[in-house]
C-alpha cells in the first residue's frame, strides 16, 4: 500500500505506533488454571472468531498468553507459510 491510496485525511503509520506488543508468558498453563491452547492451526483466514483449539493438558511447547480483547497477529516467517491472520479474542465459559 502506498500513500496515495489512502484515503482523505489519513496517513501511514508503522505497525509499532498502533499497537502494542503485550508479550505475557506462561509456562505452566495447567498449574495455572488454562484449559485451552491456541495454535496457528486453529486461526482461521477471514474468520475474526477462535472457534477450535487443543487441551492444555495434551501439553504445549508454546508459552504465549492472550486474553480475552487482545487481538492476535502473526508475522511473516521465512518460510512463506499462511501468516498475518488476526483473529478478536471472544471470552468463552
Amino acid at each position: 500500500m502506498s500513500a496515495k491510496s489512502l484515503k482523505s485525511g489519513w496517513k501511514m503509520v508503522k505497525f509499532g505506533e498502533v499497537v502494542k506488543n503485550a508479550n505475557l508468558v506462561e509456562r505452566n498453563p495447567v498449574a495455572k488454571g488454562l484449559e485451552r491452547i491456541v495454535g496457528l492451526e486453529h486461526i482461521d483466514p477471514e474468520n475474526l472468531h477462535i472457534r477450535r483449539w487443543n487441551s492444555a493438558a495434551d501439553g504445549t511447547s508454546f508459552s504465549r498468553k492472550f486474553v480475552p480483547g487482545q487481538t492476535l497477529f502473526n508475522r511473516i516467517g521465512d518460510r512463506g507459510c499462511r501468516h498475518g491472520d488476526k483473529s478478536s479474542i471472544q471470552q468463552t465459559a
